[in-house]
């Protein structure tokens, strides 16, 4: 896929493409994170968002600073990341995405409780799962707690209402009041 990856990237400069060209950059800076090239992939998510604001597309650069946001996670730089993960936040309520609004959310909420903050990943991951059941989207939500959980640690308390939760969502979901999309 690497190579696939390359070969649209150098398409994408070889015909002019400026957007063809950011997006396989911004595909590249994802897979260098995978890999745990950390430098390499800020290096390429920072040249596809230079390309992006000079296109002016406003939904990928808020998918971008969430990106590099992820990365600085990985990296465990948690000004970094919560900078850029509310720099992606401010963006996708600005053009009103609310998917994009309420997986940031529980982004930010890793970052929280990777930093020891556990009441703003609390409310961080409070505010994603209202925000994705508030657009159908419960089995997504389900699927962001249960991923998010398994890299928790828990107090007892704290356990068994995330084990709730889980629960109440599971149950929303094979209700079918989920209105998945």
């Amino acid at each position: 896929m690497d190579s696939t990856r390359h070969t649209s990237h150098d398409i994408a400069v070889k015909i002019g493409d400026k957007e063809g060209k950011a997006y396989s950059l911004s595909l590249l800076g994802e897979l260098a994170r995978e890999r745990g090239n950390f430098e390499r992939s800020q290096t390429l998510l920072s040249e596809s968002r230079s390309l992006f604001a000079e296109i002016g597309d406003q939904r990928r650069l808020a998918k971008l600073d969430r990106q590099r946001g992820l990365t600085a996670l990985a990296q465990d730089d948690f000004s970094t990341a919560n900078n850029r993960l509310t720099a992606a936040l401010t963006r996708f309520e600005e053009i009103g995405d609310e998917m994009g609004c309420a997986k940031t959310l529980a982004d930010r909420g890793r970052v929280a409780h990777a930093d020891g903050n556990s009441t703003e990943a609390t409310s961080d991951l409070e505010e994603a799962i209202d925000r994705f059941r508030s657009i159908g989207a419960t089995e997504i939500a389900l699927n962001h707690v249960e991923a998010l959980g398994y890299t928790l640690d828990f107090s007892p308390s704290a356990g068994s209402q995330f084990h709730s939760l889980v629960h109440d969502l599971r149950q929303e979901v094979a209700s079918g009041s989920s209105g998945n999309i």
